[in-house]
């Protein structure tokens, strides 16, 4: 046996991990609130399903530092750990929070019976012009304007709501729908004008936003009717949005699992902006702002070069090649190398000694040239004491991105795993 606990032993792990490398289908990725709303890039729950059971036991204390739609959490709650979760993005944080909220029926009757039938009534009385549309940058680019006015009535009626838990169900509803109301092309995951459909006709915001809420009161009581079968008292809770500062005390968790951003990641800010704009209530100003610390930005300022510092001495050769062939690629990537760096530091601050860390990964094309993500996690990991137990590749069956890619651009073929341990 090469773990501690007594029930994992090496035939489990590679039998563990050829279950994964086959397809698993889309019905099995989606149940309970796995899938509650749209978001790019997300890994499948069989990965943190699997890890959960191998390294940890039940009670023990899980952590994704970069928790994105929340998978990991999810997982965590349903295998009987509790959960901490860290994100940088704001629509992250609230996905993550009501994918993993218990609720009783008081919360759906409150919902559906009282409050929901209020907003219809009033539906007729919204005039766009009691509205600061403007708010919304190109909002006539974006929305009708009475499309745009009903979102904003009933973000104001969200806030009219007793219940956190019930604000928060009601919050993610809407922003489900904010692109199917939309002028967006729905066929591009960033939001980009339908020039064969400019003007949304068909949008319904209230018939859109019915089913949105009863979607995602019937995902969230689905979770809780199931961790209520299972008799789980255990608890999930987002402790800050940046995983280069956690908010936990040195050894405090159990186990680590996450899938960090690629070298140059999908600009999540700008992906979700409509959602961000509208049912979050987030200005363009503060949006900007915080799009420049996500890891993995290309929001980089090509006047000021980062320092280079020995945690990434292996990878300066690349950094400074790809800054001759394209310097904000190659700033960009010396950003995220260094945020990574930072990130893994703090991983294993927090992680106890003996007990194992997974990174979930894939390589990324930078002009023309492929960086491997994987070796400079594992080279980053072991300069803070992690020792690399396995690593597997998982290629990817599906490749619909759906959003339009340079042509130089490489589709990351697999996902690699990282499994350490601390030992120090």
């Amino acid at each position: 046996k090469i773990f501690e606990f007594g029930f994992t032993a090496k035939e489990q792990l590679e039998g563990g991990l050829k279950s994964l490398n086959r397809l698993i289908p889309a019905s099995q990725t989606s149940v309970y609130t796995h899938g509650l709303h749209p978001y790019i890039a997300k890994f499948m729950p069989q990965y943190p399903n699997l890890f959960i059971k191998l390294f940890s036991k039940e009670k023990e204390t899980v952590l994704d530092p970069m928790c994105g739609s929340g998978t990991t959490l999810i997982e965590s709650l349903l295998n009987n750990r509790n959960a901490v979760g860290v994100d940088i993005d704001p629509l992250a944080r609230l996905m993550t929070q009501v994918s993993t909220t218990k609720i009783t029926n008081s919360i759906t009757q409150e919902l559906n019976e009282k409050w929901l039938p209020k907003i219809l009534k009033r539906k007729k009385s919204i005039k766009p012009k009691d509205y600061e549309l403007d708010i919304v940058p190109n909002h006539s680019l974006w929305f009708r304007d009475d499309i745009l006015a009903g979102i904003f009535f009933v973000k104001d009626e969200i806030e009219s709501l007793d219940s956190p838990k019930s604000k928060g169900i009601a919050r993610i509803a809407l922003s489900r729908i904010i692109k199917e109301v939309s002028n967006a092309d729905p066929r591009d995951a960033m939001p980009e004008i339908n020039h064969d459909e400019p003007v949304n006709t068909s949008a319904d915001i209230f018939n859109s936003f019915t089913k949105s809420l009863a979607f995602t009161l019937g995902r969230v009581s689905s979770f809780s009717d199931r961790m209520k079968s299972l008799n789980n008292d255990v608890k999930a809770k987002v402790v800050n949005n940046d995983a280069r500062n956690i908010k936990l005390s040195n050894n405090e968790v159990d186990l680590i699992i996450t899938s960090p951003p690629y070298a140059y990641a999908m600009d999540y800010a700008r992906m979700h902006k409509l959602s961000i704009f509208t049912a979050l209530g987030i200005s363009n100003e503060s949006l900007r702002e915080l799009s420049r610390e996500y890891v993995g930005t290309d929001r980089v300022s090509v006047k000021e070069e980062p320092e280079y510092t020995p945690e990434i001495k292996f990878a300066i050769p690349f950094i400074k090649k790809l800054k001759e062939k394209n310097l904000r690629r190659g700033i960009s990537l010396h950003k995220y190398l260094l945020d990574m760096s930072q990130i893994t530091k703090e991983c294993v601050r927090v992680l106890k000694k003996n007990h194992y860390f997974i990174y979930v990964i894939g390589d990324s094309t930078l002009a023309k040239s492929e960086f491997s993500s994987a070796t400079a996690l594992k080279k980053m990991s072991e300069n803070e004491g992690m020792k690399l137990m396995k690593i597997h590749e998982r290629p990817y069956y599906v490749r619909k991105m759906g959003y339009k890619r340079a042509e130089h651009s490489a589709i990351t073929k697999s996902d690699v795993f990282l499994i350490m341990k601390k030992i120090k």
